[in-house]
């Protein structure tokens, strides 16, 4: 852009008067609108969007772990899988909480959530962010 500003402004006296006031047009409104929109655009990916938990499901771990080490299994940890309804998609979570917490409340509650890679943010009402782990997309129905 600097490029285009310097090579703009270099020759301005062989540019006639019809010319001068293109190029003002286009440093004045152009230049800044493609910028705009830009910025725009980045900044939409970023932004959170209302999404729906339409499905809670607690996942049952076997009695007989084993995880190849000679580390305990933590036995107080629960494993859920949320289905939540972003756009016209359906987002398959998995989330891991402490055992006396149930997230049966959450069922058919909406929320702020963002995608990003393999990872779904969603902010409950307090504004505190928890990340999902996407195991799974489809499209909704």
């Amino acid at each position: 852009m600097i490029f285009l500003t310097r090579r703009l402004f270099r020759n301005r006296q062989r540019w006639t008067q019809g010319s001068t006031a293109i190029r003002s047009f286009v440093l004045a409104f152009v230049v800044p609108s493609l910028l705009c929109t830009v910025l725009a655009q980045a900044q939409a990916s970023n932004e959170y969007q209302p999404a729906k938990i339409i499905a809670v499901e607690q996942v049952s771990s076997p009695d007989n772990i084993t995880s190849g080490t000679d580390a305990a299994v933590t036995p107080n940890v629960s494993r859920f899988n949320l289905s939540v309804e972003l756009g016209e998609q359906v987002y398959l979570c998995r989330v891991k909480t402490a055992s006396d917490f149930d997230l049966n409340w959450a069922n058919g509650k909406e929320v702020q959530a963002r995608t990003k890679d393999k990872v779904m943010y969603v902010k409950r009402a307090n504004g505190k962010v928890f990340k999902l782990s996407i195991v799974g997309v489809k499209k909704a129905q």
